[in-house]
């Protein structure tokens, strides 16, 4: 009980039902093993949902200006399991963990998939012990810093992909880039890129590659045909 304590202390949420924290910490090999009915699986699942839809709502609010597909790309970076471990490790929660003999032998208890696994659990049970207005406190709180140092990190600077997408939902699939002119030496090049769509020329920019200059070529696009 007093390693439930300790941990509530370093989450920073108390239970009401302690032992919705007991059922996230036991893994499926040590309920195998002492012959329990229970283990941290289901939590996973629901905790897994839970984080997603209160990723997507706080990212859909913060960042009004990005796209869906720059939304679903900064979602997938912070909910995987990379920043997911980091959070665990951080609390050295593998050391909570109830696992098998086998299992501590093979070091499961530093497992990254283990440990990320974990952390949804305790999601899940905070869901279930306080309501979703307790599991969003709770995760915003958690990974905070996370998500602030995957969104200063990300490059939403995709204009092709982005072009792409919006031009593929209007039912335009001809999307062409071009360098049109090169200038200055070889070791101070600027290049002149144009974007055509079904042939038409929708977008020009320059850069000091051929791929900046494409880039530049669909912003403008962008702005030409959307607005963005």
């Amino acid at each position: 009980m007093e390693r439930l304590k300790e941990l509530m202390d370093l989450l920073g949420y108390r239970f009401n039902d302690i032992n919705k924290l007991d059922e996230a910490l036991t893994h499926s090999s040590y309920a195998y093993e002492h012959g329990l009915d229970y283990y941290n699986e289901r939590l996973e699942l629901l905790g897994d949902s839970v984080l997603n839809i209160i990723i997507t709502d706080y990212l859909f609010v913060t960042y009004p200006e990005l796209s869906e597909g720059n939304l679903s790309k900064l979602r997938s970076n912070i909910v995987s399991e990379k920043p997911l471990y980091k959070v665990a490790a951080a609390m050295n929660l593998g050391s909570y963990l109830l696992l098998s003999r086998g299992e501590k032998l093979s070091h499961g208890d530093m497992r990254p998939s283990t440990l990320a696994d974990t952390v949804e659990a305790i999601i899940g049970a905070v869901y279930l012990d306080g309501g979703f207005d307790a599991a969003k406190v709770f995760v915003l709180s958690l990974l905070a810093p996370i998500i602030e140092e995957t969104a200063a990190i990300s490059n939403f600077n995709d204009y092709k992909s982005e072009l792409q997408e919006r031009l593929q939902i209007d039912g335009y699939s001809d999307i062409k880039y071009e360098i049109i002119r090169e200038e200055g030496p070889d070791h101070d090049k600027m290049f002149f890129a144009e974007v055509k769509v079904d042939g038409k020329p929708v977008g020009r920019g320059s850069g000091r590659s051929k791929k900046d200059a494409e880039q530049k070529a669909a912003q403008q696009a962008l702005s030409e045909l959307f607005g963005a």
